[in-house]
């Protein structure tokens, strides 16, 4: 299998050279800001055109627009290409006209065609570890194509159980696998083997992977007279406690046969100041309503988990109410300073006017407000 990742951040960072043969074969790190996208490109043909051959890989004009405007819409920092058909001598021309300036790397070296772009190689898998620049957090990416035989597919499911006994961090594993779980994956042509579905089970459970929660397309794959489920995207149990919750978006086909795959994960974009709590937004009176509404937003996630993401989720409110009632608190305890000395002046003029007592007490307390959120500033 042929293929290779990408990302536009930084170059990336090469640590070793093994034989492609014996399972890993080289490993790269990748920085990017943003989610991931597999993307299979055998199908990103255009009917009626003279030169369908052509048209159905990545080397073709029209196809490399195709992805280049899918890429733009979807706003992605790392993508894995799929079953390219682009020979090794013409891949850096292929890939500056679709994602110019962006760093890659690809297994052509294994098999003649291109099939997946990414970053560690083997004959059925590209396997990294990229850098989420946003959090500083790391994470393994594995994008697999899995080879059309259940025979040939046999390394496939020993090479990710070898893999999964030496990782110690967040994984997830996506692309075409070439094979389903279930016999309801697959409609139209012959049905599926109860070897090759017990295989990649015995795979899935073996390496302590399981699949995403998932919204979009069901079937991933087509070619017009059978459906199947074989594109999908898996991840470790350490996933879990590296991100809070993970998305995962099964596109329409478009213009390929197979569903583009994207992963959506919580991200804290870079701050462009920091933000220091203040104690005196604990006793601002919508400060808890702030926090029950961000903590509801989570509602999918583990409890521990939400504890967990609850500054960073707090840090756009808590900011914004900071700017709208405290960012000029000092102006705000002279005017209450202001008003209160307006209010017993006008007191002392007429002690027995409950209008006047009402007011100075109102104004009273609003400077004891104030001036008690000021000094609980100048004490931080």
């Amino acid at each position: 299998m042929n293929g290779t990742v990408m990302g536009n951040a930084k170059p990336a960072s090469y640590a070793s050279n093994v034989d492609p043969d014996k399972g890993i074969a080289l490993e790269l790190i990748l920085n990017v800001w943003a989610h991931p996208i597999c993307l299979q490109e055998e199908g990103f043909s255009k009917e009626g055109m003279e030169d369908s051959r052509k048209s159905k890989c990545m080397n073709s004009p029209q196809k490399q627009e195709d992805i280049k405007f899918f890429l733009q819409q979807q706003l992605t920092h790392m993508v894995g290409f799929l079953e390219t058909k682009v020979k090794e001598e013409n891949m850096t021309r292929v890939i500056g006209r679709v994602c110019s300036n962006w760093h890659w790397e690809h297994n052509a070296d294994s098999i003649n065609k291109g099939r997946i772009f990414v970053i560690r190689k083997t004959n059925q898998i590209i396997h990294g570890r990229a850098i989420q620049l946003s959090t500083n957090k790391r994470y393994f990416i594995t994008f697999v194509y899995g080879r059309n035989l259940e025979a040939q597919r046999i390394p496939l499911w020993s090479t990710l159980v070898s893999m999964s006994n030496n990782l110690d961090d967040s994984w997830c594993v996506l692309g075409d696998f070439n094979s389903v779980l279930h016999q309801g994956e697959r409609v139209g042509g012959n049905d599926v083997s109860e070897s090759e579905m017990t295989h990649f089970g015995d795979c899935i459970s073996n390496c302590g992977l399981q699949e995403f929660s998932y919204i979009g397309a069901f079937f991933t794959w087509t070619n017009k007279t059978i459906r199947s489920r074989i594109d999908r995207a898996l991840h470790n149990t350490l996933w879990c406690d590296t991100f809070d919750y993970t998305h995962v978006f099964y596109q329409l086909q478009g213009l390929s046969d197979h569903s583009p795959i994207s992963l959506d994960f919580p991200t804290c974009p870079r701050p462009r100041e920091t933000l220091q709590f203040c104690d005196m937004w604990v006793k601002d009176p919508h400060f808890l309503e702030i926090v029950a509404q961000q903590l509801a937003k989570q509602s999918q996630a583990s409890k521990l988990q939400a504890l967990k993401s609850l500054p960073c989720k707090l840090r756009g409110p808590l900011g914004k109410l900071n700017r709208s009632k405290y960012a000029d608190i000092y102006a705000q305890q002279a005017k209450a300073r202001e008003h209160l000395t307006q209010a017993q002046t006008q007191l002392q003029k007429d002690p027995l006017n409950a209008d006047l007592i009402q007011n100075k007490n109102a104004t009273r307390w609003t400077y004891v407000s104030i001036t008690h959120s000021a000094l609980s500033l100048i004490k931080q």
